[in-house]
């Protein structure tokens, strides 16, 4: 892949990490030697047996950019790493080294040895379902730190409650089932951590495919776009089932977004596309791997699908970049679209037709 580096794989590969009380350290060390064992033995069920939940979401975006299929973490695992043409190195089990470890509340750190030169020695590690997993540096962990006591009693501000203001579907004349959803989050508070599930029934309930989306946060009093698109192996989707959860609460202005503009709809020989430029006004790059959501909307304004892509390559602080996202065929009833980027700390925004 030219060089590409695969950042959910090389954490997978390299998880590390240890804790403050001595039941959490034996934990989270015996996890370390089951992830360093499995990526050695390139067992990818194993490596993702000990990734959060977040971590394994990473790998939808490069999945959908080069075309993998497969739902489920270890398919993807395996058909990416087979793609990089420069992996990074794995780690001898018996050669790591684990310092520093701090614990707050359900995430921890630890420091990682013997670091490679460049590499960011730091892991981190989160509590899921009473066991600890390993987890990327989200902007989460900052604004949890920054964020003043409430009603949880915690120092923590309570998650806010994200509600699915609306949504829709359609096929395309090409079989495939667009999906699209505005996940709105009316609190004073930003939303940090946002998992989107997607549930698709046939006319008796039964599930035809889920997936899931996660979003590093939705601004307060905003709204963020949710779309994808689907292809059951067997039924016609009936039904979309949507559903959005914030993981934590942050201070209002916490999530601050770079900016989207210029959304076009056009029509080519593959079906519907969207074009949509983005800026990255920050000092970070903007990955090529960033989640890009767009709702598309008919003459009406309702509801009738939605897309998923990547920028495709990486947006450097203060630079402009125009992409495309699309599906294969088309829906006749789309005349405009809405585009949203999640992105480190930000949900980016833009209408157009």
């Amino acid at each position: 892949m030219n060089g590409l580096r695969l950042a959910p794989l090389a954490l997978a590969a390299l998880l590390l990490g240890g804790c403050g009380s001595d039941g959490d350290s034996e934990q989270i060390r015996a996890l370390v030697k089951r992830e360093a064992a499995a990526a050695k033995a390139k067992n990818w069920s194993g490596i993702c047996d000990g990734m959060s939940a977040r971590l394994q979401a990473q790998l939808t975006a490069p999945a959908k950019l080069f075309g993998v299929k497969g739902k489920d973490c270890a398919t993807r695992m395996k058909a990416l790493a087979a793609l990089d043409e420069d992996p990074e190195p794995v780690r001898d089990p018996g050669r790591i080294t684990v310092t520093d470890i701090e614990v707050h509340g359900d995430r921890a750190t630890a420091r990682l040895g013997p670091a490679a030169p460049g590499e960011d020695p730091i892991q981190h590690f989160v509590r899921e379902h009473g066991e600890w997993k390993g987890d990327v540096g989200p902007v989460s962990e900052q604004v949890d730190a920054q964020a003043p006591a409430r009603s949880s009693g915690l120092g923590r501000i309570i998650a806010p409650k994200l509600r699915v203001a609306e949504q829709g579907f359609s096929r395309t004349t090409a079989g495939l089932t667009l999906y699209g959803a505005v996940i709105r989050n009316a609190s004073a508070s930003d939303a940090v951590g946002v998992t989107v599930a997607i549930t698709l029934r046939a006319a008796d309930g039964s599930v035809l495919d889920r997936t899931t989306e996660s979003l590093e946060g939705i601004p307060a009093r905003g709204a963020a776009d949710v779309g994808g698109d689907a292809k059951p192996a067997h039924g016609r989707v009936a039904t979309v089932e949507i559903a959005a959860k914030a993981r934590s609460g942050a201070p209002s202005g916490t999530i601050k977004p770079p900016t989207v503009s210029g959304v076009r709809v056009f029509r080519n020989a593959r079906g519907v596309q969207v074009s949509v430029g983005v800026t990255n006004t920050r000092d970070e790059t903007m990955t090529a791997f960033a989640p890009v959501f767009a709702v598309l909307r008919d003459a009406a304004g309702r509801i009738v699908g939605g897309l998923s892509g990547t920028p495709g390559n990486d947006i450097l602080p203060g630079r402009h970049g125009r992409l495309t996202i699309g599906s294969l065929g088309d829906v006749s009833r789309v005349t405009s679209a809405h585009v949203t980027a999640d992105w480190d700390q930000g949900i980016i925004g833009a209408t157009g037709g």
